[in-house]
């Protein structure tokens, strides 16, 4: 049965069967087979290790547990020696059982950490490829907030399943499954079938009122990751638009907003918290309890006799501190099991969102596969889209209609050439944005043809896009913001042609104030929003394409540098398409279409 059909059936069968709060539970695990193909190394690295570790920790721990037994019965029989040697044995036994649980912690934390890069390299080459981080925002509404879920979720996501199998403290699950299966045999040798029993049928029913649990609070905890999520990307706004909003007003807005979603994430912490007491009274009820239990049982077998069937006089007390300690690991192995339940309900909450998130990305990746053109997604209707003349645009009758069927466009037509330009001129609603999203593959058209350069790769030649907006990317250098997408030269040659460009645009005082090409800057703080236009119109300038597709592109300069900017587009031959909505563009251009 392929993946599609099985979290059809699912799907069905949790609509069918369980209840809500369950539902979101199985859903959960179901959708863990989606990881899977990421996380086969890590998995096994861990049940290699886990098997590995908790063989040579049970041991030593069993007969750790077993030396103080004998310490009472050296110091009944006054054995000063035997206290000694006992005594070393303790010694060296919690040596060696704190270096292999500080093995194990570091280990542990070294497999969450490689599962989170296999994770998150899986989901990257999905999501940055055929502009998928674009596309997942129109088609897939319901994947909120994706940064968070590939930044942080998969994080989570990761080290809490490694905690639960076996972090530090408590030890996990492994430990946990250990303990029971070891001490569920010693016990039964010395408190016989009814110690097994009581120790099972009580863990057993405080283990089913946890999971019960759980299912009422990990939908609470999957809400709330999201409502962090707008919290936090609210606050990105903020700053990374400070200026505009001081030129605009005092934030009031901003500020009753990041209120109302601070309200909505406590709230809901508050809802959690309350569902969690339930949780809280489980774990430390049992944790509490397992000692009246134990005591309970060792009397049950004293008082029947069975313990002194086979035990010497003066072996009593050894008997009942051995018993005591195998019985309470038994029902620590179960306790383990039961504290785990409060991380378990975290972790359904991120695998239900990271693998959201991946179902996703692998169901547009599934659709992008049959598209006609690499950069395009297929055409809605009659429309097509197709790389003919590498130095030729040609839009013939086309047609662009909104995802609400509103027809933005109709019947437009045009034929661009290198070296030529041409000015679509019209006002704000006219369609004219959603005409370089169709050139650009980001929309379908609706009817007409669309034939086209390549886009610009590597090289010279193509197509060369330059939205509105000055995009200047993260972490990169002056010259690497030149060079970008590509970012491939770095002779000396390559310099001082960057350092001419940058001149040509009147940027050399940037230059001079940076110190050189490649110093790494907060550009978007140190260049005006003129500097940054002209900074990425030297870019399309660097890269030489056969056409270059301008929207509003100088919107932040004066005439005087659009004139310049155009003149050296003339110069070096690039033809030019651009978009906008004023007058005096007009001049600069060899022919005009004013949109209707």
């Amino acid at each position: 049965m392929g993946l599609r059909a099985r979290r059809r059936a699912s799907v069905e069968i949790k609509q069918c069967l369980l209840p809500e709060s369950v539902a979101f539970v199985y859903n959960s695990v179901t959708h863990m087979d989606g990881l899977a193909p990421v996380s086969v190394v890590a998995c096994a690295g861990c049940c290699l290790h886990r098997c590995g570790s908790l063989s040579l920790a049970l041991i030593p721990g069993y007969y750790e547990m077993l030396v103080p037994g004998y310490l009472y019965t050296t110091l009944i029989e006054d054995d000063l020696q035997g206290f000694i040697h006992r005594c070393l044995q303790l010694l060296g036994l919690v040596i060696l059982i704190t270096v292999l649980k500080t093995l194990r912690s570091f280990t542990t934390s070294w497999l969450a950490n490689s599962w989170r890069i296999s994770i998150t390299n899986e989901i990257h080459g999905l999501y940055m490829s055929d502009l998928t981080f674009h596309t997942l925002r129109m088609e897939y509404a319901r994947i909120d907030n994706p940064d968070q879920r590939i930044v942080t979720d998969i994080k989570e996501l990761t080290s809490t399943f490694f905690t639960i199998l076996g972090g530090v403290g408590a030890g996990g699950a492994y430990e946990a499954f250990g303990n029971i299966l070891w001490y569920s045999v010693q016990v039964g040798q010395r408190c016989g079938w009814y110690g097994v029993v009581t120790g099972y049928v009580w863990s057993a029913v405080m283990a089913l009122i946890s999971v019960a649990f759980i299912n009422v609070v990990a939908p609470w905890v999957f809400r709330q990751e999201r409502l962090e999520a707008v919290f936090r990307f609210l606050h990105v706004t903020l700053r990374t638009r400070a200026e505009d909003i001081a030129f605009q007003g005092h934030g009031t807005h901003e500020y009753e907003t990041l209120d109302t979603s601070l309200v909505r994430c406590v709230d809901n912490t508050k809802q959690i918290i309350y569902r969690q007491i339930y949780l809280n009274v489980i774990q430390f009820w049992y944790g509490y309890m397992t000692t009246f239990v134990m005591y309970f049982s060792v009397g049950v077998a004293v008082f029947s006799g069975l313990a002194w069937e086979y035990t010497a006089e003066g072996e009593r007390a050894q008997w009942i501190a051995q018993t005591s300690g195998s019985f309470m690991f038994l029902l620590w192995g179960f306790t383990i099991l039961i504290q785990l339940s409060t991380q378990t309900s975290d972790f359904v909450a991120y695998v239900t969102r990271v693998s959201e998130l991946h179902d996703a990305l692998l169901d547009s990746k599934r659709r992008n596969g049959h598209d006609t053109h690499p950069n395009t997604n297929t055409a809605l209707n009659e429309s097509q889209m197709f790389i003919d003349n590498p130095q030729t645009l040609v839009v013939d009758k086309l047609q662009i209609t909104s995802p609400a069927a509103e027809v933005l466009m109709s019947g437009l037509s045009f034929t661009l050439a290198k070296g030529d330009s041409l000015l679509l001129l019209a006002s704000s609603g006219k369609g004219k944005s959603s005409l370089l999203r169709v050139l650009r593959g980001l929309w379908p058209a609706s009817q007409g043809s669309v034939s086209l350069p390549a886009k610009l790769s590597t090289g010279t030649g193509g197509l060369f896009f330059l939205p509105q907006r000055a995009y200047l990317a993260h972490e990169l250098t002056l010259k690497q913001h030149v060079m970008y997408p590509t970012m491939q030269a770095d002779d000396a040659a390559s310099d001082d042609t960057i350092r001419a460009l940058l001149c040509e645009f009147g940027l050399e005082r940037v230059l001079e104030r940076v110190g050189g090409l490649d110093v790494i800057a907060n550009w978007h703080t140190m260049l005006s929003v003129g500097e940054q236009q002209r900074l990425c119109l030297a870019r399309v300038v660097w890269h030489q394409p056969s056409i270059a597709i301008l929207d509003e592109a100088t919107s932040s300069l004066d005439a005087e540098w659009e004139k310049r900017v155009y003149q050296s587009f003339v110069k070096r031959n690039i033809g030019v398409l651009s978009v906008g909505h004023r007058e005096t563009l007009c001049a600069l251009h060899n022919r005009v279409i004013k949109l209707a």
